[in-house]
């Protein structure tokens, strides 16, 4: 799952001319609710994991598209976000990368506190990964 991920967020952040294109179609509330909408795919791996709610080969691949989403969808809009602190006035842009990095390190503290949390609530001994 770490090397899809990966691999998928890089392959995002490649498409350079794209993302520049679609940086000055984006405006602020449009990419805030795509971003919005990212949300919704960590609960959905949480629920195909633990609950296990789909079983066997198929829960798995719920679970790695969900995961191939969140990678794709993660390079796309970080990117794009911050490509789109170019727009702004220049008197303001310097104050927004600031902003910019604080809500990215207050994001990644944030995401691994709750993974952590989640982690320590699940039992994976008892995990049921399909291997029947």
């Amino acid at each position: 799952m770490l090397g899809v991920y990966n691999v998928l967020d890089f392959a995002a952040r490649l498409r350079l001319r794209r993302l520049q294109a679609a940086a000055h179609r984006l405006h602020g509330r449009r990419l805030l609710a795509l971003c919005a909408l990212r949300l919704a795919l960590p609960p959905l791996v949480y629920i195909c994991v633990r609950p296990r709610l789909v079983r066997g080969g198929w829960g798995n691949g719920v679970i790695l598209a969900a995961v191939a989403a969140l990678a794709l969808s993660n390079g796309l809009l970080a990117t794009l976000s911050m490509m789109s602190l170019s727009r702004l006035p220049a008197r303001l842009r310097e104050d927004a990368v600031y902003v910019a990095v604080a809500a990215l390190y207050l994001g990644l503290a944030t995401g691994a506190t709750v993974s952590w949390g989640v982690g320590e609530a699940m039992d994976i001994t008892q995990m049921d990964c399909g291997a029947d």
